[in-house]
């Protein structure tokens, strides 16, 4: 596993920002999550939460997710890949009102 960290942020606000990538990691009920994971991973800025959900790379050390997959990153030894590699989540900032 990769020694970098990469702080996990959530914002229910922010959403509507990478609105336009979200057809890339959507789960649709008419499409094995096979084929959902092969379509993300043609961008580079679009990551998985381990165990399970998308998130997107906004900066350098900075990911987004929705606040149902952040609420359900363990607070010790969470996950996300990008390209690969895994990094450990350093931290998980919920937006108040999620």
């Amino acid at each position: 596993m990769a020694r970098n960290r990469i702080a996990a942020t959530c914002a229910a606000a922010a959403v509507a920002l990478v609105s336009s990538l979200a057809w890339a990691t959507a789960v649709r009920h008419d499409r094995s999550d096979v084929v959902v994971l092969e379509l993300g991973a043609k961008f580079p800025a679009v990551g998985q939460v381990l165990s399970d959900g998308g998130c997107t790379l906004v900066a350098t050390r900075w990911v987004i997710t929705a606040a149902h997959v952040a609420a359900s990153i363990p607070k010790e030894g969470g996950r996300v890949r990008f390209e690969g590699r895994e990094y450990l989540v350093a931290r998980i900032i919920l937006h108040p009102e999620a």
